[in-house]
């Protein structure tokens, strides 16, 4: 059985430019296996290694598959920003624990009108994880001391902060419409909310 909660995120990334490649050769009609031959052939996915760039094709079929269809196919027709909320969306939809964050804390200081974003407000999230939760409580001091790097640095490019003069702010999203109601049709509400903050 799968864990729920992972601490996985530490070792993977938004990986935003590789996503888009990867859902365009899907809508070419490329296969995953037929992608991950042309990956090991010619590395479009420019990786470092054999081993990361089969790593990310990984993580890239993870999101795809969690992602419905009618939002995959709509991934092309729609602009660069909400491109970055569809990755968010298939990374909320294979990490528990991110979107437990997202729907709870980062939701809940949209709410309070908090403006600027301490990266403590993770640490003080996981500990309550750990409290709760055996997996969670397993993690190690570094794996926590990671996270918190990795959940910022994935809604900053997702758009949900933004940094100005050396300091991160939260930043309201206003969802494309059309995402929206995608997203409605496929009973993903708690996943609108915790994108854009609303309760």
């Amino acid at each position: 059985m799968a864990r729920k909660y992972s601490a996985g995120i530490v070792s993977k990334g938004f990986w935003f430019i590789e996503f888009k490649k990867y859902i365009n050769l899907l809508n070419e009609g490329y296969t995953p296996e037929e992608i991950r031959v042309k990956q090991e052939s010619g590395n479009f996915l420019a990786a470092p290694s054999k081993a990361y760039g089969i790593k990310i094709l990984g993580e890239m079929k993870r999101r795809t598959r969690a992602l419905p269809e009618n939002i995959l196919d709509y991934f092309q027709k729609t602009d660069i920003s909400t491109q970055k909320i569809i990755n968010l969306l298939g990374i909320l939809l294979t990490d528990q624990l991110l979107f437990e964050f997202v729907y709870t804390k980062y939701r809940e200081e949209i709410k309070l009108g908090t403006k600027e974003y301490n990266p403590s407000i993770v640490r003080v999230f996981l500990r309550e994880m750990q409290n709760n939760n055996e997996e969670v409580a397993k993690f190690s001091d570094n794996s926590i001391k990671r996270m918190i790097g990795a959940y910022g640095t994935y809604l900053r490019e997702a758009g949900l902060l933004e940094d100005v003069e050396g300091k991160t702010y939260y930043k309201n999203i206003f969802l494309d419409l059309e995402l929206e109601r995608l997203m409605e049709e496929e009973n993903l509400n708690s996943y609108i909310k915790a994108i854009k903050g609303e309760f």
